[in-house]
């Protein structure tokens, strides 16, 4: 239990799994390099004892770019610290703010000023005492729900629009001021369910008619598991961490 709790993970394994259980659920954590060179996502998970919250990340980021590890690696460190900060709560236009700052004295992720690094990043706020969870995304990284059976009730929306300035996905970077974190609204959460962020790729590597028909959303597990069998050219780093809400 004290293992997960205030764990962060940072891209620098090939593949990491590991799960743990908590007072009130059990937490997974999966990830894999797919078929690339490098490891750039990150993924998050943090016991807000105090407030009775968890709260789950994954980070995805820009493998175009220099230094997308590193500002993947930045986010989750400005999360973990704000929400030490500001007990437990998600401030959606200053933590990019501070993230963004933070990125500009990095001097991997500033390497060239023109193709700097980025990261898109969706967030998970579980609380506990309401049973309730609520997403905030920048970027087409995702969060979703799941119930007991399998089935997906609730997902975020992927944001794939283009900024004008360097062409990249909406995202968290050194240069682009003004973003703001895209809240979800607020989830009713039952006993059994299972809440989900996971890095963008995932999805591309699903069969979503498989997955419809059996309603085995787990299948994201198995994905991920034998990411080095697909036999998938250039496929991306895929990640996900998963907290199950005990029945």
């Amino acid at each position: 239990m004290e293992e997960m709790i205030n764990a962060i993970f940072v891209g620098d394994q090939e593949y990491f799994h590991k799960e743990g259980e908590i007072n009130c659920g059990k937490v997974y954590i999966h990830s894999h390099i797919g078929s690339r060179l490098a490891q750039e996502d990150a993924l998050y998970f943090a016991d807000h004892t105090s407030t009775n919250k968890l709260v789950l990340a994954a980070v995805d980021g820009l493998g175009r770019y220099n230094g997308g590890a590193e500002a993947a690696k930045v986010c989750v460190d400005v999360l973990h610290e704000t929400l030490i900060k500001f007990n437990g709560e998600i401030d959606t236009y200053k933590l990019p703010q501070y993230m963004r700052m933070k990125m500009r004295e990095n001097s991997t992720v500033m390497r060239n000023q023109k193709r700097s690094g980025g990261a898109c990043m969706t967030i998970a706020q579980i609380d506990l005492n309401l049973n309730q969870v609520e997403f905030f995304s920048i970027g087409d990284t995702l969060g979703f729900v799941e119930t007991y059976w399998s089935e997906k009730v609730f997902e975020t929306k992927s944001d794939k629009k283009s900024n004008k300035s360097n062409g990249v996905t909406r995202a968290i970077t050194s240069q682009l001021p003004g973003l703001e974190f895209n809240r979800s609204g607020v989830y009713q959460l039952s006993p059994g369910d299972r809440i989900h962020c996971m890095s963008d790729d995932v999805d591309k590597v699903i069969n979503y008619s498989d997955v419809e028909s059996s309603k085995k959303i787990s299948h994201y597990f198995e994905v991920i598991d034998n990411a080095k069998n697909l036999g998938i050219s250039n496929q991306d780093n895929i990640s996900i961490v998963s907290f199950e809400l005990n029945r």
